[in-house]
């Protein structure tokens, strides 16, 4: 039952690292670094929880929320990047929960790698029509306010999200 639970444990991780590459790090590495429900301490992955790891993964996190603000975040080597990284750390964390067990990491290997790439899948195809959507939103609402005919209805009424003094 251990192996199953711990098993578990690491595919959650490695598919929410698939989604966002470096919270479920940070999480699982805090909660490491106080023996709650993880400890790495006394396995090959002890440096998962250090200091220095998480620092890099904050580090990386903030890189990533401007790439994702810049849109630079759309451009395919860096796409393939994170999605590298994404494996790599899903392995490594699902890895890492069965050596705190003590079973085998070849599962955590396995498994993690595909909750982390189904992770990833799924979460950017999401964003990516996310973006897209919110984009033709914009441009639709710019056209609108473009539009004369628009703002001739609107004079003279309280134009909609403004308040009448």
């Amino acid at each position: 039952m251990d192996l199953v639970l711990a098993l578990l444990q690491g595919i959650g991780i490695a598919a929410a690292v698939g989604v966002r590459p470096m919270l479920p790090v940070l999480l699982a590495g805090a909660l490491a670094s106080r023996d709650i429900g993880l400890d790495f301490d006394g396995t090959d992955f002890a440096f998962l929880e250090s200091w220095p790891f998480l620092l890099a993964a904050v580090l990386a996190a903030a890189a990533l929320v401007f790439a994702e603000r810049t849109g630079i975040d759309e451009r395919r080597p860096l796409v393939y990047a994170l999605a590298v990284a994404c494996v790599v750390l899903g392995v490594l964390e699902a890895s890492g929960s069965l050596a705190d067990e003590g079973h085998s990491i070849i599962p955590g290997v396995v498994l993690g790698a595909g909750a982390a790439v189904l992770g990833f899948v799924a979460a950017r195809d999401l964003f990516t029509r996310v973006r897209r959507r919110r984009r033709e939103s914009a441009a639709a609402a710019r056209r609108a306010r473009r539009d004369p005919r628009r703002r001739r209805r609107c004079r003279g009424r309280a134009r909609p999200g403004m308040m009448r003094t």
